[in-house]
């Protein structure tokens, strides 16, 4: 997976700018622009039909911020695991891989924070010091310092 920035994008008669997608380099998965696009929007699915339906919201010009550490995360359990690192990014630096369980973000523990509030922490501010723990398999690797950086 690559982010990249779409600087601008018209879809059924709503201009968007500055959206942040990803680019799946597998060809048989998808492109997505994911929750970052569907927050700008009130969503209705109609189900019976197969059918979304976006209406903009108080959100839609709202600038979307990239993550700035090259972490893909999501929850498993309770964890919250490393799907993918993109390359050349300040994590794939500091040598965190796909796989790794994030144990701790700046001291606190992963699993007392909500998914938001890991997230917040991997994009708050160009050069912003990041410590993350991490337990790779049933090993604990220790934590691993890196700074964060502008990608886009």
């Amino acid at each position: 997976m690559e982010a990249s920035r779409i600087e601008s994008l018209d879809i059924a008669g709503d201009h968007y700018e500055d959206l942040i997608g990803t680019l799946a380099k597998n060809p048989n998965a998808p492109s997505i622009l994911g929750l970052k696009f569907l927050r700008r929007h009130i969503v209705t699915i109609d189900f019976a039909n197969r059918t979304l339906f976006l209406k903009p919201s108080s959100l839609f010009t709202e600038l979307e911020i990239a993550d700035m550490s090259g972490l893909h995360i999501v929850r498993q359990n309770l964890d919250t695991v490393i799907y993918a690192v993109d390359p050349g990014s300040p994590a794939a630096q500091a040598k965190l891989a796909a796989g790794d369980v994030i144990e701790s973000i700046n001291g606190k523990a992963a699993a007392t924070l909500t998914l938001r509030e890991v997230r917040r922490a991997l994009k708050s501010q160009d050069n912003d010091p990041v410590l993350v723990g991490i337990r790779r398999g049933n090993q604990d690797e220790g934590v691993f310092r890196f700074v964060l950086r502008k990608m886009l």
